[in-house]
């Protein structure tokens, strides 16, 4: 429970279907950003704690129910009984629409009467009304929300030529080649050669199949509908996009923040996830983690793949929210089965490493080989230190060299440095401290102080 709950509940209970845990978890996060204390079954219901009556209590102490509305909600027995239970409790509901979808049914006689919020419309000013319709009703000001930002973890130094564990690397600035899916990526120890998370996923037929998924879940998901024609404001959208990429190109980065923040207010995927990226980077704003989970929820709760491996990230971390791997899986299993190649490399890792999920090798591997498959040079790199160690697979030297040559002739850093000790110590390939001292220049030049402690050991000519 986080320090700014209340007692068993918060002062705001929020119902939702199980399909729509993620638009859930976004307006939870928005409403606690702005001091506004919020129960969610997903994170506080406890291992072990009876489901029904932490509900019960729940609502018994919370002072307003928000009820996100869909079409999974019609469906949802747990959301009509929760419903019931709040006119027993005299509790006030809120309707949230996240879809333009009319109740019908029993919805249709409990709900009549209330006064809707349309997030599907203008999300901040949606949000901002939604805030102040729960003040109303509780008569309680929102206070302060205590954020602590875990700091990223650094790699301590090991001996020369060991087996090593990978580099952490920071989040990343859309490459040329993607310059509509900025990706935020961790690395963590390893016991083996340096394998680690993804650093960056591809745009072209992904990031279109990401922007199409936005799309078809904004204009109705399941729910067939005429043609849509663009409005002005789409197109407007559009043209913000461009305008910020443009900025971003330049490192103009207030006035790509100002574009894409235009563009993100009218729920355009691409655009949030781009402002979540500049808020965790601090670039033409100050630096702000739980602003740009927020901006990361909102698309990765539209099926952008790439904030959705973002909040995965978060998660994997521990950044603004308590670090929980099984979390950070269940965000990188959503944007790695829209085929991002970064997050099902992060998928393998947490395989290979066992966490949130038991140890798999086999799994790991699977998963990296699809990554690799796209030309993922992290999974490539991941897929030879499988090899190197024999890790679910017969030892194979050679198979780790052509693996790793892979991903080092892709610019890996990591991959590199593995290769050169590969040929250092002749496994796999005849000793050549010529070519070792090769690959591990390259990996100096890029900034690896791993290499270049090796190259100050070995000569660096």
């Amino acid at each position: 429970m986080p320090p700014y709950s209340l007692g068993m509940g918060g002062t705001v209970f929020i119902s939702y279907a199980s399909k729509d845990r993620s638009f859930a978890t976004t307006i939870c996060d928005a409403l606690e950003h702005r001091g506004i204390d919020c129960w969610i079954a997903t994170r506080d219901i406890g291992p072990g704690e009876n489901f029904q009556s932490a509900v019960f209590e729940a609502i018994r102490s919370a002072k307003v129910m928000v009820l996100v509305f869909s079409t999974n909600s019609h469906n949802s027995d747990e959301v009509k009984k929760e419903i019931v239970l709040a006119g027993q409790c005299r509790l006030n509901v809120i309707p949230v629409r996240v879809e333009d979808v009319t109740p019908e049914g029993a919805f249709a006689y409990e709900l009549a009467t209330r006064q809707w919020v349309d997030l599907f419309e203008d999300w901040e000013r949606s949000i901002q009304r939604l805030v102040e319709q729960i003040v109303k009703v509780t008569g309680q000001q929102p206070g302060a929300v205590p954020f602590t930002v875990k700091p990223r973890e650094l790699v301590p130094e090991i001996p020369d030529a060991a087996p090593r564990p990978p580099q952490h690397v920071e989040p990343v600035k859309p490459s040329p080649s993607a310059p509509d899916v900025p990706i935020a990526v961790s690395t963590v120890a390893a016991p083996e050669r340096k394998s680690h998370l993804a650093a960056i996923g591809g745009f072209g037929a992904l990031a279109m199949v990401c922007v199409a998924a936005a799309v078809w879940v904004l204009s109705g998901g399941l729910n067939p509908k005429a043609p849509h024609i663009p409005n002005d404001n789409q197109i407007a959208a559009a043209d913000a996009v461009a305008k910020g990429k443009v900025a971003l190109d330049q490192k103009n980065y207030a006035e790509a923040m100002h574009w894409y923040r235009q563009a993100a207010d009218q729920g355009n995927t691409v655009a949030q996830t781009h402002v979540g990226y500049l808020y965790e980077k601090g670039l033409g704003v100050p630096q702000d983690y739980a602003e740009a989970l927020r901006w990361y929820r909102m698309a990765a709760a539209l099926g952008h793949a790439a904030a959705q491996r973002n909040v995965g990230d978060f998660y994997q971390q521990g950044i603004v929210v308590v670090q929980d791997y099984a979390e950070a899986m269940r965000w990188f299993r959503l944007a790695a089965d829209h085929r991002n190649p970064g997050a099902q490399t992060n998928v393998g890792y947490l395989y290979e490493k066992g966490w949130g999920v038991p140890q798999d090798y086999a799994e790991a591997m699977r998963w990296y080989r699809m990554a690799a498959e796209q030309n993922e040079a992290t999974a490539q790199n991941n897929i030879g230190v499988l090899y190197e160690n024999g890790h679910g697979i017969i030892q194979d030297y050679g198979e780790a060299r052509r693996w790793y040559r892979m991903a080092a002739d892709q610019g890996d850093v990591d991959a590199e440095y593995n290769l050169a000790l590969l040929y250092a110590d002749g496994h796999g390939v005849p000793s050549d401290l010529g070519e070792a001292r090769r690959w591990m220049l390259k990996a100096a030049q890029a900034g690896d102080p791993e290499a270049k402690t090796w190259l100050g050991k070995h000569g660096d000519n």
